[in-house]
């Protein structure tokens, strides 16, 4: 049997009447049609994660796991249900991290890329433009080239 918040592992107390999911920490009362969430609250309100573990020690369950807790499972409310939201295999927090990243380092990417081609556009218009003056064949004549004529033959 799964969680239906997390997809964890159970662990089963009260002889077998409570579970708690290995993962989220979530408890569950066991009935015919399965498991009911046991909504906890710490006394003032909200949600408590000591108050949690000690209510799960009086349903007889031992210390929590280490790295499991709620903190680590996205979820949204649906009506009366938890639905766990997951884009990709990773949480919308994350999907979002990532999409950004790509994006960011995309551009910053991109950007070199057009500088590079730039600066290398530069460097090959200032070459050729030193080459063709170097050899003179930039340089406009100054005076027109004399025309040949008869007189000047060798007989």
């Amino acid at each position: 049997m799964q969680c239906p918040r997390c997809g964890g592992g159970f662990e089963f107390a009260g002889g077998g009447q409570h579970a708690r999911c290995m993962r989220c920490l979530t408890l569950f009362q066991m009935g015919p049609q399965g498991p009911t969430q046991v909504n906890v609250q710490a006394p003032g309100g909200g949600q408590n994660q000591e108050f949690e573990n000690m209510m799960a020690s009086n349903l007889g369950f031992g210390p929590p796991p280490k790295g499991a807790g709620k903190h680590n499972i996205p979820d949204m409310r649906v009506g009366d249900m938890n639905v766990r939201v997951k884009i990709n295999g990773m949480s919308p927090e994350n999907y979002a991290k990532n999409k950004v990243s790509s994006m960011i380092w995309g551009w910053i990417i991109g950007a070199i890329i057009i500088v590079l081609l730039v600066i290398g556009g530069g460097i090959l218009g200032i070459y050729v433009w030193y080459q063709a003056k170097k050899s003179g064949t930039a340089a406009v004549p100054t005076k027109a080239p004399e025309a040949a004529t008869w007189a000047d033959k060798p007989t």
